[in-house]
């Protein structure tokens, strides 16, 4: 049993390192690599009624995918800007 766990331990370690590392890799040098958001269109209001329907019936799922959406609103964005604005370049962030 304690193999077992051991096992799947080190398959989702390695399943998670080896995920960061291929981005790493292959976007594209001083940038971020993330692809454009979406805006607007059918796809985009359909993936929200879905994420709404599963946060009523699950609440904590709703609690926690509302957090997240906090954050990356007015968290992440802010700190990007910020950091883009005392960059010594232009091309923040830089590959080292």
């Amino acid at each position: 049993n304690q193999l077992l766990g051991l096992l799947t331990t080190s398959g989702l370690i390695a399943l998670s390192s080896s995920g960061v590392w291929m981005w790493y890799k292959r976007r594209e040098v001083g940038t971020w690599g993330f692809p454009e958001p979406l805006r607007h269109g059918p796809l985009v209001w359909t993936v929200w009624w879905i994420i709404l329907a599963l946060g009523i019936a699950m609440p904590l799922f709703g609690g926690s995918a509302a957090i997240v959406f906090l954050m990356d609103r007015w968290g992440l964005t802010t700190w990007v800007h910020r950091m883009k604005r005392y960059s010594p370049n232009s091309n923040w962030p830089r590959r080292i």
